[in-house]
């Protein structure tokens, strides 16, 4: 899913983008989602960078930096260091 979302900002449909992404968010916070503990944290906090990266490529630089934001505490809360975090980001 995070990966459709990335071909989407890619090829220029960022809007479809960060559709993509909240359903990630919204998969991840359904009380009947099958991924749970660490592994749910991990993709949630990745999920958030994404959207981050969507609300960048739309000019929305207030909603970029605070889910830049949100990802990273996230990203520290969990134990995921922010060289692991960044390395999910495209080249360029």
């Amino acid at each position: 899913m995070r990966l459709y979302g990335l071909a989407r900002r890619l090829s220029g449909r960022a809007e479809e983008a960060l559709t993509q992404h909240k359903r990630i968010i919204a998969f991840l916070d359904a009380p009947e989602c099958p991924v749970s503990g660490h592994v749910a944290d991990v993709f949630r906090a990745r999920a958030t960078q994404a959207i981050g990266l969507d609300c960048a490529a739309l000019g929305r630089w207030r909603e970029a930096v605070d889910h830049h934001r949100s990802a990273r505490v996230q990203s520290h809360r969990i134990g995921l260091a922010a060289r692991k975090l960044l390395d999910a980001l495209p080249a360029g």
